[in-house]
C-alpha cells in the first residue's frame, strides 16, 4: 500500500453494503484485523473514519470482496490525510451535543445509525451509535 491510490474521503458514496452478482467471500481473520486497527483509530486518533468502520464492521463474521475494498479504500483515506491529527489544547472545555437520525444513509436494512455531533472546544466531532430498528 505504499504507492496505492490515494482517496479524499474515507467511503466511496455510492458504496452498497449487499453483494452485487458474484459474492467472493475473502479471508476473514484478514479483513477484522483490518477493521480491527481502523476501530482503534478511529476512536484514538482519527474519528472523521468512526461512520465508516461503524458501517464496515458490520460485515466482519461473512465479508466480501466489496467489503475487502471499502476497507482497503479507507486505508487509501489515512494515507492520503496523514499529515491531519487532533490537536488538544489546555483550556475550558465547553461542550454542546446534538444528534441526529440518518434514514437515507442505510441500503442493505431498514435500520437507522443515529449519531451525535457535539461541539468540543469550538471543533465538531461525529460519533455513531449502535443500529436501531426505531427512533427512539
Amino acid at each position: 500500500m505504499s504507492e496505492c491510490k490515494l482517496a479524499s474521503v474515507p467511503i466511496n458514496p455510492g458504496f452498497l453494503e449487499t453483494c452485487s452478482g458474484d459474492c467472493k467471500r475473502v479471508k476473514k481473520e484478514e479483513y477484522q484485523s483490518i477493521i480491527g486497527a481502523l476501530m482503534y483509530l478511529s476512536v484514538t486518533t482519527r474519528p472523521d473514519i468512526l461512520h465508516t468502520i461503524s458501517r464496515l464492521s458490520q460485515f466482519n463474521t461473512d465479508p466480501h470482496i466489496e467489503h475487502m475494498h471499502a476497507a482497503k479504500h479507507v486505508l487509501r483515506y489515512l494515507k492520503s490525510t496523514q499529515d491531519l491529527c487532533l490537536v488538544y489544547k489546555r483550556s475550558n472545555l465547553n461542550v454542546t451535543g446534538f444528534t441526529d437520525a440518518d434514514w437515507v444513509e442505510v441500503r442493505s436494512t431498514e435500520n437507522h445509525i443515529p449519531a451525535i455531533y457535539s461541539i468540543l472546544v469550538n471543533a465538531w466531532y461525529r460519533g455513531s451509535l449502535r443500529n436501531n430498528s426505531q427512533v427512539p
